[in-house]
């Protein structure tokens, strides 16, 4: 048996707007692997995971440091997808910046006690805003359970891994968050959407319409060389999907069955683009509390995307 094995601490901070409800100081979830440990905890043993604001994700009983940022990761997935079913926005970084390796000594199970010394082998910082609280939304811990529960075994039985589109959507669903003003949330969860469009090619026959219009660009003596590439980027880009159409194909082949804001899901998409545009583009800005309430249901709808294959779990 070897000496010591390794282990991770992933630290983050929890929105204002949510907690799981729980008066303990961690709880214990399922792992991937048996023999080794998965808790979230808070980040002081006396407080509980209810009134933290800093948690950690540890893992423990790994039996090499690779195996340990491996698992990091893994299970950083599966907690991002748990606390977006949940709809709880969280500041977990970027790319994990906040990763700490430790070993230990088997004979020390650290990961069960904070009161045993560790050796810090990679540390991290985190640095996060502060906002004041305004009340949170409760989330039961059965809730966020089945949520993760669902996520692990979606993860392992059907090797569901995160995409770098849905890695960014996470991203800007979860900065939404931890921002006051409705226009800010409301546009990053629309960015959120947005990163999850892939465009389609148009039909061969609108495609030919196009390469037409760029011949006539290639023969156009009158234009500069970057007037020339300026409009053959420009056209050229016609011949996929636009983003509004490409968006409106998703909505309805993923959530054709919902209701959003008393909207089908399109009529619900098509609403929020338009309220995009005229916040992005518009010289006057849409009245706050029209903003407020889109981006209410709009994290709802991109909850519901990126935790597509999780909405039989029952929440809502």
């Amino acid at each position: 048996m070897k000496e010591s094995s390794f282990a991770f601490i992933l630290p983050f901070v929890r929105s204002l707007r949510c907690a799981i409800q729980y008066n303990e100081s961690k709880i214990p979830l399922p792992a991937a692997i048996q023999g080794h440990e998965v808790v979230l905890a808070s980040n002081k043993p006396d407080k509980t995971i209810q009134d933290s604001i800093s948690l950690i994700l540890r893992g423990a009983w790994f039996t090499t440091r690779e195996e340990a940022e491996r698992e990091a990761q893994f299970y950083l997935d599966i907690l991002s997808r748990s606390f977006v079913r949940v709809r709880m926005g969280v500041s977990l970084g970027e790319r994990a910046t906040g990763l700490t390796l430790i070993s230990h000594n088997l004979e020390k199970p650290v990961m069960s006690d904070f009161n045993k010394p560790i050796i810090i082998e990679k540390p991290g910082i985190t640095v996060f805003p502060s906002i004041q609280a305004r009340g949170y939304r409760g989330i039961p811990l059965d809730d966020f359970k089945s949520a993760y529960k669902a996520a692990l075994e979606a993860a392992i039985k059907k090797n569901r891994k995160i995409s770098d589109q849905e890695r960014m959507a996470i991203l800007m669903f979860n900065g939404s968050f931890f921002q006051e003003s409705p226009y800010i949330r409301f546009i990053l969860l629309m960015i959120g959407m947005e990163a999850l469009i892939e465009q389609q090619p148009l039909p061969d026959n609108i495609q030919a319409i196009i390469e037409r219009f760029m011949k006539e660009i290639d023969n156009e003596t009158s234009l500069k060389d970057d007037e020339r590439e300026s409009l053959r980027s420009r056209i050229g880009a016609l011949k996929k999907e636009s983003i509004r159409q490409a968006g409106l194909r998703m909505i309805r082949e993923k959530l054709n069955q919902k209701e959003y804001g008393g909207m089908s899901p399109d009529d619900f998409f098509n609403y929020c683009y338009q309220l995009r545009n005229k916040i992005v583009h518009a010289k006057e800005l849409p009245e706050r509390g029209v903003v407020g309430s889109a981006a209410s249901t709009l994290e709802i709808m991109l909850s519901d995307l990126l935790s597509i294959d999780l909405l039989d779990i029952g929440y809502v």
